[in-house]
């Protein structure tokens, strides 16, 4: 649920430098559909439903990654 606030926030803050009508008339160049600003919003939106999905299938623990570098680490000074 954070993960959708959060990117709702961070359109709301490229939108304050104009980036959300740069999106939107990116999208009518390339090809795409006509969005308004709502469609804008409701991407940001999409993509952070789609975070929480992967981050709920695939949970990454930063206590491990860390000890895995460690051990990474403690490898390469055995070669040497």
């Amino acid at each position: 649920m954070l993960s959708i606030i959060w990117m709702l926030f961070v359109a709301w803050f490229l939108n304050l430098f104009g980036f959300g009508n740069t999106v939107i008339k990116g999208l009518v160049e390339i090809g795409g559909p006509e969005i308004s600003l709502l469609g804008y919003y409701a991407i940001f939106a999409f993509a952070g439903l789609i975070k929480n999905i992967l981050s709920a299938l695939h949970p990454v623990d930063a206590d491990y990654v860390i000890k895995i570098k460690s051990d990474l680490d403690k490898l390469d000074k055995n070669k040497k």
